[in-house]
C-alpha cells in the first residue's frame, strides 16, 4: 500500500517508464519468499535497489521466515545485500547473476501456553549467489524473481523438552531461497 501511495503521488508515475532509466536509479520493493533448508517456511520481506548503470546494481534486502513446530515458533530474519549484473536481455527484461553476504537472526520461541519452555537464539553469517530476473512493467514498476543458494555459518540450536542447547562449534548450513518481488523506481 505504501508503494502504491508513493507512486500515485509521484509525478514520475504519469510517465510511461517501462525500462531501466539512469534518471531513476533507486527502487523500493516488497517480496514474498520461500526458505528451503532443514525446514521449509514461507516469508515476506523488502528490498532497496540502487542501479546507476544498466549492467551493475546493488540490492539491500530483508526477509523474515516463520514456521511453528513442536510447541515452538522457529523464525529467521535475514538482512543482507548483493551485487547483481544484468547479463542476458536488455533495458526492459534481463537475467543475471547475484553475489553477496548477509546475517541471519535465528530464533526458537515458545508458543501459546508453553511460555515456560526455553527459547534459543543465534546470529549466523552467510554468503549467497544465484540468479535474478527483472521485467519492467509501466510507470516505474518492475517485477523481480530471484533464486539463490545461501551458505550460513553458526551454531546449531536445539530445544528438547525443557532443555535448550547450542553447539560450541560453528556448522555450515546450505539454504535454497526463492523470492518474487514488486519494485517501484524513483
Amino acid at each position: 500500500m505504501v508503494l502504491l501511495a508513493l507512486s500515485l503521488s509521484s509525478a514520475s508515475a504519469m510517465e510511461v517508464r517501462d525500462r531501466w532509466d539512469p534518471e531513476h536509479p533507486i527502487a523500493l520493493g516488497s517480496r514474498a519468499a520461500l526458505w528451503q533448508a532443514d525446514y521449509r517456511a514461507p516469508g515476506v520481506g523488502g528490498q532497496l535497489h540502487y542501479q546507476p548503470w544498466q549492467r551493475l546494481g546493488v540490492e539491500g534486502f530483508w526477509n523474515s521466515f516463520a514456521l511453528p513446530e513442536a510447541g515452538l515458533l522457529r523464525h529467521d530474519h535475514v538482512i543482507g545485500f548483493h551485487l547483481y549484473s544484468p547479463w542476458l536481455g536488455g533495458a526492459r527484461r534481463w537475467v543475471g547473476p547475484t553475489f553477496g553476504s548477509c546475517v541471519d537472526f535465528r530464533f526458537l520461541s515458545p508458543l501459546g501456553t508453553d511460555e515456560a519452555l526455553p527459547g534459543q537464539s543465534d546470529i549466523l553469517f552467510g554468503v549467497h549467489t544465484g540468479l535474478m530476473g527483472m521485467a519492467y512493467l509501466f510507470g516505474g514498476w518492475s517485477l523481480q524473481t530471484t533464486v539463490e543458494v545461501f551458505g550460513y555459518w553458526g551454531n546449531q540450536a536445539k530445544v528438547d523438552g525443557w532443555a535448550a542447547t547450542a553447539s560450541n562449534q560453528l556448522h555450515f548450513q546450505p539454504v535454497l531461497q526463492g523470492s518474487v518481488g514488486l519494485n517501484h523506481w524513483f
